[in-house]
């Protein structure tokens, strides 16, 4: 059997998602013949778990540590050297996206931890969390101190419990001594302790649930405070539902508000984590939209068809913008998108005809298929150097559109992938802020 056909095997195996037995059949190629550039470059693939060379473009591995592709490279011709860097290039630019986020992250869990509460527990779950994120920063000697002080004052705690419990005791070593007058009081104190348990349980009803409640919810949000975010109710917005897993749903036939529309960040004593898919669509009352911070997913055409909707603020840290989000949103007039934004879905701004400009930020790495299609009074667009791909029909009978930008070089621009053919997006018809030569 030739080299091709045995490729072509290994490949059908990648192809089927078995891994393992494609990484042994590229091995046994390359044990007949080691010069097979082919076969170093299909046996990464099994190794990294992907069915095909295309993957590789969107993927966020660090590829140039990877030993079987650099010898992929060195074997490879020219031209095939040439696509292969390209794709080793995208992927070190997501892999950095993606370290600066994480770096984010861990800057939000040491300040937090760093503010903790100051009493033996806070303290020790702080320490806890600090030992959690390794040598960031400085955060093993302050966990270390946080540890120190939980100790004390736990011992001192400690201490006024064993002194409390001595103090009852000498106290019920008294009252044996006492006579008949005083066990007449001892039955009166009894009833008075039934009455203050039978008080209890119409207070646990009436308020301690609710404050457990809210308590549960602090405990999930530290080290926020309960005034620090929006509340709601069912009692107050009968519009607003909310399922155990946080995801929000909405009536529109119970809606009476003035067009305003604040997505809480607890409702009925649960964070919302998400908008439920089509949640909002086709209400036409809804003219502001202000999501929580919290919310982290919002569900496909959520806000579709509301062609009231003037202006709407997103989660800051979402990350995707789900598909058809606000398509048909005629009156929506601009968009100030998350920072930390990665990806625009599927016909999200559709027929959003009165969008006049759009400055993506500069970490946007996908533009998906009629992302902005239609937006027919768009002029001016700002194209993020982090950009990747920009898909079919993006910006499809966007007539009015007459200026592009990219803060980038033209020699960066040409690594972008379009599958677009608006002739706008040649680069001779693109304002590029920054020299090939820079």
């Amino acid at each position: 059997m030739s080299d091709t056909s045995k490729l072509g095997i290994a490949y059908s195996l990648l192809g089927e998602k078995r891994f393992e037995e494609a990484s042994e059949a590229f091995t046994k190629i390359l044990e007949e013949d080691a010069s097979l550039s082919e076969a170093y470059l299909g046996r990464a693939l099994a190794d990294l778990g992907l069915e095909s060379e295309a993957e590789l473009e969107n993927t966020a591995l660090d590829l140039s540590s990877n030993d079987d592709i650099s010898k992929a490279l060195m074997l490879s011709d020219d031209g095939r050297r040439s696509e292969l860097e390209k794709l080793i290039k995208s992927s070190e630019d997501k892999h950095g996206i993606i370290s600066l986020y994480d770096s984010d992250i861990l800057e939000r869990i040491y300040v937090r931890a760093v503010n903790c509460d100051e009493t033996g527990e806070g303290y020790e779950k702080a320490a806890s969390t600090l030992r959690s994120i390794g040598s960031y920063r400085d955060s093993a000697q302050i966990a270390k101190r946080y540890e120190a002080l939980s100790r004390k004052l736990k011992e001192s705690e400690a201490l006024e419990s064993e002194q409390a419990a001595e103090n009852e005791r000498i106290l019920a070593e008294e009252k044996k001594k006492k006579s008949d007058a005083l066990q007449i009081k001892l039955y009166t104190v009894g009833i008075i302790i039934l009455s203050i348990f039978i008080v209890f349980l119409l207070c646990y009803n009436l308020f301690l649930r609710d404050y457990l409640d809210k308590k549960k919810v602090l405990e999930m949000i530290y080290p926020l405070t309960y005034e620090d975010i929006v509340v709601g109710n069912s009692e107050d917005m009968p519009y607003f539902s909310v399922d155990s897993s946080g995801e929000l749903s909405f009536d529109p036939n119970e809606y009476s508000g003035n067009g305003d529309l604040i997505i809480p960040d607890v409702f009925d004593n649960t964070i919302v984590r998400s908008v439920e898919d089509y949640a909002f669509s086709k209400c036409t009352k809804i003219k502001k939209v202000t999501v929580s911070d919290f919310v982290t997913d919002i569900g496909n055409g959520a806000f579709s068809y509301c062609t009231s909707l003037t202006e709407i603020i997103l989660p800051k840290d979402l990350d995707e913008i789900s598909p058809m989000l606000l398509k048909g949103c005629s009156s929506l007039r601009s968009i100030v998108f998350p920072e930390l934004l990665h990806a625009i879905g599927d016909q999200a701004f559709s027929e959003c005809s009165s969008l006049t400009e759009i400055a993506l930020p500069d970490t946007v790495i996908r533009i998906a298929v009629q992302a902005f299609d239609s937006c027919s009074s768009l002029k001016k667009l700002v194209l993020p150097r982090s950009v990747r791909q920009v898909g079919q029909d993006s910006f499809r009978y966007c007539s009015a559109l007459e200026e592009v930008i990219y803060p980038g070089s033209a020699e960066e621009y040409s690594e972008i992938d379009f599958y677009t053919d608006s002739s706008l997006f040649d680069p001779e018809n693109v304002t590029f802020l920054k020299d090939s030569n820079q």
